[in-house]
């Protein structure tokens, strides 16, 4: 189900996109197009549990979704971003 914790895919633009694929990821985002004013990414992941029962699995999914995902966007999204343009990611 999109928007659950834990789902790997993101909608852009329409276009669902694996944010564990950095190409397809990025493929997604430039279908977007341009020029854009500014970029919003609201998004995360969190694996909660007690520390032995999360495995490297789980834990190597958290910097996926929450750091890599979000460079693979900006860095595929600069070519259409305006001088000026403004990034927030909550």
């Amino acid at each position: 189900m999109p928007g659950a914790i834990g789902h790997r895919e993101v909608a852009t633009n329409g276009v669902l996109v694996d944010f564990r694929d950095d190409r397809d990821l990025a493929a997604g985002v430039r279908s977007i197009g341009g020029p854009l004013d500014g970029i919003v990414l609201a998004h995360g992941l969190f694996r909660g549990g007690k520390l032995r029962e999360i495995t490297h699995a789980d834990w190597r999914e958290v910097p996926d979704a929450n750091l890599n995902s979000v460079f693979t966007t900006l860095h595929a999204a600069d070519e259409f971003l305006r001088d000026g343009a403004s990034i927030v990611i909550i």
